[in-house]
């Protein structure tokens, strides 16, 4: 565990930052299949617990990956994605039901990891290494 966080500690940001990006996309590519495709069982959970999980975890990778985006930019383009999500469940083809509960839920799930990473001071954290390994790239 220990190599693992100082191989993340110590890779060029001109290399995470990619992997970062190519993960949050594929990330939002998987919400959206699982979204639009035929309803089945995929999991003993809670539908709305699935919202919460998949949008923690994209809010999370969107901070990670934009670390100069501001915290209401992020917010507003994932609410707009869960909203847009549910906007599509409408399509009788979809074979799905929107719900606004769905929304608010992903939407409670963007708020709740916003407010960690701010109250831990983990985007100042970030901001401040990527300044320093610009400054250290240009020197």
């Amino acid at each position: 565990m220990r190599e693992s966080q100082e191989i993340l500690v110590d890779m060029p940001r001109s290399t995470l930052i990619p992997i970062l990006a190519a993960t949050f996309w594929l990330c939002v590519v998987v919400t959206l299949f699982f979204a639009l495709s035929p309803r089945g069982d995929i999991a003993l959970v809670n539908d709305k617990t699935l919202h919460m999980l998949a949008f923690a975890s994209l809010t999370c990778l969107a901070c990670a990956t934009f670390p100069f985006a501001s915290m209401i930019r992020v917010f507003f383009w994932l609410c707009l994605f869960g909203g847009a999500i549910e906007l599509a469940q409408m399509i009788p083809e979809v074979h799905r039901d929107a719900e606004l509960a769905d929304w608010l839920a992903d939407t409670l799930a963007i708020a709740g990891v916003l407010c960690a990473i701010k109250l831990t001071g983990f985007r100042a954290w970030q901001a401040r290494s990527a300044l320093a390994a610009s400054a250290r790239g240009s020197a």
